[in-house]
């Protein structure tokens, strides 16, 4: 069969396809690939088949009096695809790659980082004093009146469809911004303050770990203005492929819209994440339903008794069920055992002895939270509306306890030790540091009566770090002129210069390159 494109001269030869190009002599044609652009046709344009073609449809004699057709018009050159953005150095692994996380054993883990339940109660009110102390973005409506006053309570968690028995505690905070979506809070180990130097809450990591440590199963509450949001923290969610901390964001905001959202959601949901309402309700389903509405109404109620959060644009609310520390009631009860610890609505021995340890635990944690307060922040405005129970908080602990108080402005270098630097004096960042002696530590055989150091940072001035014997971190004898009972010395990082550890429990000197000099630098 004779070429396609060699062609006897005695026949017109039709234009060439187009994309070819011409060869060269000695050189074979060559053919680049068709570039369609759909701007420039105003038909699609037909793809081009390199078959053989068919002799009889190219090599047909041509009238004498036809005209050969006019060549091409030339075309603009075609527009180069849009370029594609520069790649990472480093490429992205695939699934495969990425280690798997435990939910169990995380679970776990975050329930062994305090030291004391107070501890992680404290993280939990970080989150809220950062939020309330944040100033508002101009132009923000953040309350109906147009005024901001930070607000904090830490109220029990009352049953109001088993005879308002006590099943845990809330906290519920308003906040001077918009709040980030649970989503994001709930993701593992994330934070968008990371080393912030006013904020000392984590919100997002310490939220976690300390509900995980107070109770197996706790539930976030929020409002950004008009959008209702929940999330579950709950222990019998995690499974050994990964971590569950489920969210939801509800389009209803009426209650009764809202209660046939839920009842449609949980209705459809894995057993599990409905066990954990069934809990919530004593049992049944539409008992845990009632609950979570309840909570939700309480973020848009204007009753001045619960306290009155439908003038706040942006409410935060968490709850903490059946906590799991605290003074707990003595059992008598052979029947009472660890494997029978969710109580049901029935009346009962074991149901009646359970619910009251539940209500004794959150009482005790309460009681003693509203005694800590004070002496664990420092710089929390008057205007601060902070409540445990119905009564406000004060903080006027180290005010009231100390005498002759005398203040000391030094700065610290984290960078150059003080024997080495002829200039230390000047250099490094501002501090403030007050002594004084407390006579009350004088007359309470249970407390001591030495050097006691206490280091407070950020803005909500946050206790950090509490020494009850720092005469060896000071350099100072354990006896003889240089012991002062009663002696009192308080840190105040306001400025934010110290690194934390995630619980706040402890100064992180070892994240520095030169924190054994930022640590020298500080007790010399």
């Amino acid at each position: 069969m004779p070429s396609a494109f060699s062609q006897p001269s005695s026949y017109h030869q039709p234009p060439p396809p187009q994309h070819m190009q011409y060869p060269q002599p000695g050189h074979p044609p060559q053919y680049s690939q068709p570039v369609h652009h759909p701007s420039q046709y105003s038909q699609p344009p037909q793809q081009m088949h390199y078959s053989q073609p068919q002799t009889s449809q190219y090599f047909q004699p041509q009238p004498p009096q036809q005209q050969p057709p006019p060549p091409p018009q030339p075309r603009s050159p075609p527009r180069s695809p849009p370029r594609s953005p520069p790649r990472s150095s480093q490429p992205t692994p695939d699934a495969s790659q990425f280690t798997r996380v435990d939910g169990i054993g995380l679970w776990n883990s975050w329930t062994r980082n305090f030291k004391t339940p107070l501890l992680a109660l404290l993280d939990l009110l970080d989150n809220a004093f950062d939020a309330a102390l944040t100033p508002p973005l101009p132009g923000d409506a953040v309350t109906k009146t147009g005024s901001f006053n930070g607000k904090l309570h830490i109220t029990p968690d009352v049953d109001l469809t088993n005879n308002g028995v006590i099943t845990g505690m809330t906290i519920t905070n308003n906040c001077a911004r918009r709040i980030k979506p649970l989503q994001n809070i709930l993701e593992v180990y994330s934070s968008s303050k990371g080393k912030a130097t006013e904020s000392i809450g984590e919100n997002g990591v310490g939220l976690k770990q300390g509900c995980a440590t107070i109770s197996d199963l706790s539930f976030v509450f929020m409002r950004n203005k008009g959008e209702l949001s929940m999330g579950v923290i709950a222990r019998t969610l995690q499974r050994p492929e990964g971590c569950v901390l489920p969210s939801f964001v509800f389009r209803s905001y009426e209650m009764l819209d809202l209660k046939n959202e839920m009842e449609m959601i949980f209705a459809n949901e894995n057993p599990d994440l409905q066990k954990c309402v069934k809990t919530y309700g004593g049992g049944d389903l539409d008992a845990g339903i009632t609950r979570l509405l309840l909570n939700f109404e309480l973020l848009k109620s204007d009753d001045p008794n619960t306290g009155s959060w439908a003038n706040d644009s942006y409410v935060f609310s968490i709850v903490l069920h059946e906590v799991r520390h605290g003074n707990a009631l003595h059992r008598t009860s052979q029947n009472v055992t660890e494997q029978t610890p969710h109580f049901q609505k029935e009346d009962g021995p074991v149901a009646t002895i359970w619910r009251q340890e539940y209500s004794d635990r959150a009482k005790n944690l309460m009681t003693t939270l509203y005694e800590e307060l004070p002496r664990h922040y420092i710089h929390i405005p008057l205007a601060f509306d902070v409540r445990v129970y119905t009564k406000p908080v004060q903080f006027y602990y180290w005010q009231r306890r100390l005498i002759e108080l005398t203040v000391f402005y030094p700065r610290i270098d984290p960078q150059i030790h003080f024997l080495q630097n002829s200039n230390w004096i000047e250099s490094g960042y501002p501090i403030c540091v007050f002594a004084g002696f407390d006579p009350v530590r004088l007359g309470n055989e249970r407390e001591g009566k030495a050097l006691t150091m206490c280091v407070y940072s950020r803005k909500s001035g946050r206790l950090i770090k509490l020494d009850t014997d720092a005469r060896a971190l000071l350099g100072l004898s354990n006896g003889g002129t240089n012991f002062c009972q009663g002696l009192t010395i308080i840190v105040d990082d306001r400025h934010g210069k110290l690194p934390l550890s995630p619980t706040k429990q402890d100064i992180a000197f070892g994240e520095e390159a030169n924190g054994d000099i930022h640590k020298d630098n500080l007790y010399s």
